[in-house]
């Protein structure tokens, strides 16, 4: 889903997360052994630039979930 990033009233551009849910929850996926710190980073980035309070950052790329 593309997501228009705003800031200070200005339009920046544009980004784009995996999947929005109902205009409420974002979902970001990833497919990595490990999840690290830029992971996490990202997620809340989006969050705060996108004003929405709930994210989910899902690996697939581990053994097990």
């Amino acid at each position: 889903v593309e997501m228009p990033i705003v800031y200070k009233g200005k339009d920046l551009g544009s980004r784009r997360v995996d999947f929005f849910i109902e205009g409420k929850v974002m979902v970001e996926i990833k497919a990595v052994a490990k999840l690290e710190l830029e992971h996490l980073v990202q997620i809340k980035n989006y969050l705060e630039s996108s004003n929405i309070e709930i994210g989910l950052l899902l690996n697939f790329g581990a053994k097990s979930l």
